[in-house]
């Protein structure tokens, strides 16, 4: 009964060894095909871009968001405004 739990034990440990080196040399990587975008798909991706561009250089959305606008005064240096506003906080 020793011995045929031996070879089972055995035959098991020897089909993993094989399983292994089957995945590491055998078996082919897949491979996914990337498809590449013409030349005229990109040039349409370009203008469209261009014309959001265009867009929101023509109609200015405002930012909204958490953040502080911080005004500087032109008649203080910028480094002394940035301290001024800096003291406040």
């Amino acid at each position: 009964m020793d011995i045929i739990l031996d070879n089972i034990f055995e035959i098991a440990i020897v089909l993993i060894f094989l399983l292994i080196l089957y995945r590491g040399f055998c078996r082919k990587p897949k491979v996914k095909i990337v498809k590449a975008p013409t030349t005229k798909q990109i040039r349409r991706q370009k203008k469209r871009a261009r014309q959001r561009r265009k867009f929101s250089r023509w109609f200015k959305v405002p930012y909204v968001g958490h953040t502080e606008v911080i005004n500087y005064d032109k008649t203080n240096p910028y480094i002394e405004s940035i301290w001024e506003e800096m003291r406040k906080k």
